[in-house]
């Protein structure tokens, strides 16, 4: 709940921001095509749902390390280091047929929202990749979690 907060959050600022800057005015998309105020306002939180992807997805990760660590802080410490090395893999060219997978990969999807035509390939693999991600997190901390003793 807190990821999609935090999402919800920086996107109503972000687009407060805007309009106190500058108004409603028409944009100017990727390509250069121009997206009227409603269509943009639709694709901000369009994308912010595609960024919640592998947001949440994360936060999975972050509650299977609470299972095994019995510790809140390492869970927050795990995600930051797992999205630290990934993206390092991924910047060092180390990832190999696996890059297109690793979840930091999936973040820069909602770019393609803004594009015209809308490039939905790269969308629909943030989309199962996140959710591939978040499931198997899950599965592993239901497995720890039942495995437990928690009455002694």
């Amino acid at each position: 709940m807190y990821a999609l907060c935090v999402v919800v959050v920086f996107v109503g600022v972000g687009m407060l921001a805007g309009w106190l800057a500058v108004g409603f005015e028409p944009l100017a998309g990727l390509g250069g095509t121009p997206i009227s105020v409603g269509e943009g306002i639709a694709l901000t939180w369009a994308s912010a749902g595609l960024v919640a992807l592998p947001l949440l997805a994360l936060a999975a990760f972050a509650v299977f390390l609470s299972s095994v660590t019995h510790n809140s802080v390492a869970s927050v410490v795990g995600g930051v280091v797992l999205i630290l090395l990934l993206q390092l893999v991924s910047t060092l060219g180390l990832g190999g047929l696996l890059d297109p997978y690793l979840l930091t990969n999936q973040f820069p999807a909602w770019l393609n929202l803004m594009r015209d035509p809308i490039d939905w390939a790269p969308i629909i693999r943030a989309a199962w990749v996140s959710v591939l991600w978040a499931t198997a997190s899950f599965l592993a901390a239901w497995a720890v979690f039942v495995r437990r003793d928690v009455l002694s």
